[in-house]
C-alpha cells in the first residue's frame, strides 16, 4: 500500500481475504457499518448513502482489527445479515489492548492486517506472528 491510503483500501483486502471471488463483504461495509472515530460497527439497517471512506495515515494506524461474533462461513451467501462485525483501527502501542477489548465484547473470530507488510493474520496466530 501507499504511504497514503484510504479506508477503502483496506475494505478492499479484507474483502479479498473473506470473499475473495465477490464484493460481499466490500458492499457490507460501505452500506451496514458505522463509523465512530476509529472503529466500524454494524449497524444492521442499510444507510442511506456509501460510507464515506477517509484517507488513513500509516503513521497513526499500523494495525486494523476486523472481528466477528461468529466463525466465518465462507459457503453461506447470507452470512453477512446475522454477523456482527468490528473494525478497529489502532496504533502498534493500543495494539493489545483494543483486542483484549475485542475478545471481552465476544468479538472472537476474524483477522488483523497489519499495514506497513499488508499482511493479513487470522486471530488464533495473531500471538505467534506479531
Amino acid at each position: 500500500m501507499a504511504l497514503d491510503y484510504t479506508l477503502f483500501n483496506v475494505f478492499k483486502r479484507f474483502n479479498d481475504y473473506f470473499t475473495p471471488d465477490s464484493n460481499l463483504f466490500l458492499d457490507y461495509c460501505f452500506w451496514f457499518l458505522e463509523r465512530r472515530f476509529n472503529t466500524l460497527k454494524t449497524c444492521f439497517c442499510k444507510r442511506i448513502e456509501k460510507l464515506e471512506t477517509p484517507r488513513i495515515h500509516p503513521w497513526d494506524i499500523t494495525h486494523v482489527i476486523c472481528v466477528l461474533d461468529r466463525p466465518f462461513d465462507k459457503d453461506n451467501p447470507y452470512f453477512f445479515e446475522d454477523v456482527k462485525v468490528q473494525i478497529i483501527l489502532t496504533s502498534e502501542e493500543d495494539f493489545e489492548t483494543e483486542l483484549n477489548l475485542c475478545k471481552e465484547a465476544g468479538y472472537k473470530y476474524g483477522c488483523v492486517l497489519y499495514l506497513p507488510s499488508e499482511e493479513i493474520v487470522p486471530l488464533e496466530q495473531v500471538g505467534e506472528i506479531m
